[in-house]
This record gives structure tokens, sequence and C-alpha cells, in this order.
């Protein structure tokens, strides 16, 4: 029993393996329909056809409504990250580790092999690239410490700002897992 889409299909195979002639007009209307794809459109031609401009009005409007539902979808995230990105503050890499929610190491390795921290020959703290300070991502928090005896020590630390961790957020959401 041949229904609906599937059996007109089934139908016009079984008449194509049968008669020839009719094999042969259907190969006929498939190249003609190519070539009419081959053609670029005249886009003169096409202002003046109201089905052709439906059409393209139609498809132009269905992406511009599935874009819109995206970018719906995605303004609390937006918020989020501005929020984020605009307050005051910073913290250390371990705790911007914790608030992105990866592996501390995995977060001063990522930094490193981007080019957003390093450390001096000899020296056991990070440093900030200066172009990472200048974009706003990092900061150097230096403190005194005092010593047992008697001495200060200075101590540096690199801290993420706000900025930085909703960069970092944002590419750590990019990066595959």
């Amino acid at each position: 029993m041949f229904e609906g889409e599937q059996g007109k299909r089934d139908s016009i195979i079984v008449v194509a393996q049968l008669c020839p002639e009719f094999t042969a007009r259907l190969v006929d209307r498939w190249r003609e329909l190519e070539k009419q794809l081959a053609i670029p459109a005249d886009p003169i031609q096409m202002l003046n056809d109201p089905a052709a401009m439906r059409g393209i009005l139609l498809t132009y409007t269905e992406k511009v409504l599935a874009l819109e539902s995206k970018v719906e979808e995605m303004v609390p995230d937006v918020k989020a990250l501005h929020r984020i990105a605009k307050s005051d503050g910073g913290m250390c890499i371990t705790n911007a580790a914790k608030e992105l929610q990866v592996r501390p190491k995995d977060l001063f390795a990522f930094l490193r092999e981007r080019g957003w921290i390093y450390r001096r020959v000899g020296a056991k703290n990070w440093m900030a690239y200066q172009s990472k300070i200048q974009s706003g991502y990092l900061e150097h928090k230096i403190s005194i410490i005092p010593g047992n005896d008697g001495t200060d020590k200075i101590r540096e630390q690199v801290i993420v700002t706000p900025k930085g961790l909703a960069k970092l957020s944002q590419t750590f959401c990019l990066e595959p897992a």
C-alpha cells in the first residue's frame, strides 16, 4: 500500500524501474533543476517577484527570531559577567580557581601557558605580565610581613581582578573539557 510522501516516492521508484522513458524524464528534470540552482539569481528580478521576496523575508525573519531567542536566553549570564567585571577588589589565583571550579594547579598552568603569569629565574613568586596588568585582568599586591627576627619581609602576590575573573570565566566556558 503506497500512502503519503513515502508512498509517492516508492511509486516513482517502481515506475522508474519499469519505464526507461520515465527515468529519462526524471533525470532530465533533475539536471534542469540543478542548472537553475547553478545560475545566480538576478537581484532585480527577485525584487519584482513577490513570491521570491516572501520566501527571502520569511527565511530572514525566522533567523532573526531564532537569534533574538538566543540573546534573550543569554541575558542573565551576560548581566552576571558584567556585574563581576565591574565590581571592585580581587582575589588570589587559588581563590579564583575555586570560583571558576577548577583545580588551582590547572589554573596556574593555564595562566602560565597563555602568557598571564611567569616566574623569574630562581624566584618562587609568580609575576603578572605587564600586558595583563594594563588590560585590568591582573594586579600585583605587595605585603610587608614582619619576621621573627624583627625585620620586615616583602611578599608579592598576583591578584586576579573582577575583570580578569570574568575573562577567565568566559575562556573556561569556551575551552573544550
